[in-house]
């Protein structure tokens, strides 16, 4: 039996290279993917993050990212010490909640670095 309040987030980030093989080889992976969102009624999603072929891909003719949903442009999200806190947060959230930590001041090398 089918539960319909149950959800499947992917989320695929540095996808140009990926996204640029599928354009070449007629995209033998986002076809099924866009299937399988059509099937489950959107209850599974796909999220490609990347810079130049995630917008290219988005916008070009015969692709099945347009059919995946809506693109949203987002951006360097560390450009301020405002945006580094609150990334810093949405890393330590989730892991808190499950009783783990991050450094309180994050060293070199580790989340969210500007």
């Amino acid at each position: 039996m089918c539960d319909d309040a149950r959800r499947l987030l992917v989320m695929l980030d540095e996808a140009d290279n990926f996204l640029r093989a599928e354009h070449a080889a007629g995209y033998p992976n986002l076809l099924p993917i866009k299937s399988l969102m059509e099937e489950t009624g959107r209850r599974f999603k796909t999220v490609f993050a990347g810079l130049h072929n995630v917008r290219r891909m988005a916008h070009a003719p015969n692709s099945p990212l347009p059919h995946l949903g809506e693109p949203i442009c987002i951006g360097p999200m560390n450009q301020t010490e405002a945006n580094r806190a609150a990334l810093r947060r949405l890393a330590r959230e989730p892991l808190r909640a499950r009783g783990s930590t991050l450094p309180i001041r994050p060293s070199p090398g580790t989340c969210c670095r500007g």
